[in-house]
């Protein structure tokens, strides 16, 4: 599982850097008759492709270690009350090494 820097980084590149350095090089090739546009541009999506699909396998995996539930923010005049819904079986909580909350206020 990819996680962290390393994650963020691959990310960067999948999402920014291989579609910015393949559109570059598609319009350059164009202007300057360099070599083998279609070549480079499909190497360089079949590479971005690969760096996604590996990416978006490592999220799937990283959010099954997350619980998760909804803090529900509530009360009248001063008085502020805190309660939490658990999306799992609290016992499950243990084994997760993240756990995240969506906090709910009153509208």
């Amino acid at each position: 599982m990819i996680t962290g820097k390393l994650y963020d980084y691959l990310k960067w590149i999948a999402q920014i850097f291989l579609p910015a350095v393949g559109a570059l090089y598609i319009a350059l090739a164009a202007l300057w008759n360099l070599p083998a546009p279609q070549e480079v541009a499909g190497t360089i999506l079949t590479v971005d492709t690969f760096i996604g699909v590996i990416l978006g396998i490592s999220q799937v995996n990283y959010g099954k270690q997350i619980g998760g539930g909804t803090m529900h923010v509530g009360g009248l005049g001063d008085k502020v009350t805190y309660s939490l819904e658990l999306d799992d079986d609290p016992e499950q909580l243990a084994d997760m090494q993240e756990v995240r909350f969506k906090v709910q206020k009153p509208v």
